[in-house]
């Protein structure tokens, strides 16, 4: 099964990505490797991140510190914003539990609808569209 799909939008500073199931350590380590191979391009100047979790199950604590550690590897490397797509509470509060613990809920936001996060990508100056 797959549990992630990653997609650097074509001419834009913009990742994409898809999030599915409910992931193991081996799963949450090969999507860092997988995904920083993918984004290194973009890391060489400002980027965006727009990550759909509609069908993420919540995961156990070593996942979150896993996850974590990504998102400061994510800011390290010149993530400006991440727009993410969950309409679960559950799953919600995990994720700004996350966030906080990275240190990047300030450019780290949760929408419930594409949307949503597409229009505050666009606001803040990333051309994504629907």
């Amino acid at each position: 099964m797959d549990h992630y799909k990653i997609k650097v939008l074509d001419g834009k500073q913009v990742v994409v990505e898809r999030i599915y199931g409910f992931w193991t350590e081996q799963v949450a380590h090969q999507y860092i490797q997988d995904f920083e191979q993918a984004v290194e391009p973009v890391t060489v100047n400002n980027w965006a991140l727009l990550t759909d979790l509609r069908n993420w199950q919540t995961s156990d604590q070593k996942i979150v510190d896993i996850i974590s550690d990504h998102f400061d590897w994510n800011r390290n490397h010149k993530m400006t914003h991440n727009a993410n797509i969950l309409d679960k509470p559950l799953e919600r509060n995990q994720l700004n539990k996350m966030f906080k613990s990275a240190g990047v809920e300030d450019i780290c936001k949760v929408f419930a609808t594409q949307e949503e996060a597409v229009d505050w990508l666009n606001s803040v100056g990333y051309k994504v569209q629907a």
